[in-house]
């Protein structure tokens, strides 16, 4: 770990400092028992919530003869919506880094073990943690995208930017600049071979069978940072924090704003232009905007999850040692927690707002559901006419 040049954040000497890091240290030790359960929960939750988020918002389920088939189609309306076409790239995202976070908690948590891993595993371990860092960067600039283009709608219905395919290229864009971004956090993880010639692995009948025999060592490996310059860790650290975290937490913040100021101008407009006895039909009658709201809410979460991850990466540049000896050793499994509820809001938001969205997740919900039935009363028909055919005469 790099020596801070700028001092210590933290003095340990100082009651109240030591209290806090006291605080923090009991918090980690009654919070890490229930993270693994806590994040598999959520992951499990979050994996289906978003994978049925991406079939009600593009999946187009439709029965012909006996056969049930689903085409990865846009449906008309959803297909000219580029918000949804950042929702449902966001969902992909999401559902891909639940996924891996609930193979490394199997296997790095729940089977957790103090000697080391086999090398693929730490291949696994590896991409994961480079994987994980892009794909959240990329839904937290996609954020940013969703709460532009919402912003461009409601100043401008004909904006270039409300078009799906301009939302697609962004995204790309993106994931690539993203993947690159993060490519020396790869570098700087490197896969050390472990000893292990103190560890007992043969049982007593091996060894009385393997007596004057040398038993095979099992090669074992850990994951660490490599032996690289101090100077290069620390502009990963910089990079990130300011690339994953600053920038988009700042767009985040800023068209967040703007979006409410814009739809408080716009209701201002409108209430200028219309009678007050007018406007009282108009709320009657017409359904209100529930997506500008749905968003805004969507990037306050966003904001509250990430804002202080933010603050944190800045400081991890400044105080490196005490940041990650303090902080991050007590909070980091907090941090991912918050993180992976922020990978599952989309689909609870949707289906508490968007009435459009629960009737066309109930439809879905009735195919499946009428799918199944027929499923099944095929099979039930087709055992009963087995059971009365004749059985075949034996030559």
């Amino acid at each position: 770990m790099c020596q801070d040049e700028g001092g210590t954040l933290f003095d340990p000497q100082d009651p109240a400092v030591s209290g806090l890091i006291d605080a923090l240290e009991q918090f980690q030790s009654f919070y890490t028992y229930f993270h693994r359960y806590a994040c598999l929960f959520i992951c499990i939750i979050g994996v289906l919530s978003n994978a049925i988020h991406i079939a009600v918002s593009n999946i187009r389920y439709f029965s012909k003869t006996s056969n049930f088939q689903f085409q990865v189609l846009s449906r008309p309306r959803m297909r000219r919506c580029a918000v949804n076409s950042v929702l449902t790239a966001v969902a992909f995202c999401d559902v891909i880094t639940m996924t891996s976070y609930s193979v490394y908690l199997m296997r790095f948590r729940f089977y957790e073990t103090d000697h080391g891993y086999s090398y693929i595993w730490l291949v696994f371990l590896k991409f994961h943690v480079w994987s994980s860092m892009t794909l959240h960067a990329i839904t937290l600039y996609m954020g940013g995208v969703l709460a532009f283009i919402r912003w461009q709608a409601l100043g401008n219905i004909h904006s270039k930017w409300l078009q799906p395919r301009n939302s697609w290229q962004v995204f790309a864009i993106v994931s690539v600049v993203m993947s690159i971004v993060c490519l020396p956090t790869l570098v700087l993880h490197k896969i050390y071979e472990i000893d292990t010639s103190e560890i007992e692995t043969a049982t007593v009948s091996e060894v009385l069978r393997l007596s004057g025999q040398s038993i095979p060592k099992e090669v074992r490996y850990s994951l660490n940072f490599s032996t690289y310059s101090c100077a290069f860790f620390k502009f990963n650290l910089w990079m990130l924090a300011v690339v994953l975290k600053a920038i988009p937490c700042a767009l985040l913040l800023w068209f967040t704003i703007a979006l409410v100021l814009k739809l408080r101008q716009t209701d201002e407009k409108r209430n200028y232009l219309y009678s007050k006895s007018f406007r009282k039909h108009v709320k009657k009658t017409t359904v209100p905007d529930r997506t500008t709201y749905m968003l805004i809410i969507m990037l306050v979460v966003f904001l509250v999850t990430e804002l202080p991850q933010g603050f944190l990466a800045l400081l991890n540049g400044l105080y490196t040692g005490d940041v990650n000896i303090y902080i991050y050793k007590n909070l980091s499994e907090l941090l991912d927690f918050l993180s992976l509820i922020n990978c599952s809001v989309d689909f609870l938001l949707y289906c508490v707002m968007s009435s459009r969205y629960r009737q066309t997740f109930g439809h879905m919900l009735i195919r499946v559901e009428s799918w199944l039935r027929n499923h099944g009363e095929r099979r039930r028909l087709a055992r009963e006419i087995k059971k009365k055919l004749p059985a075949p005469v034996g030559v």
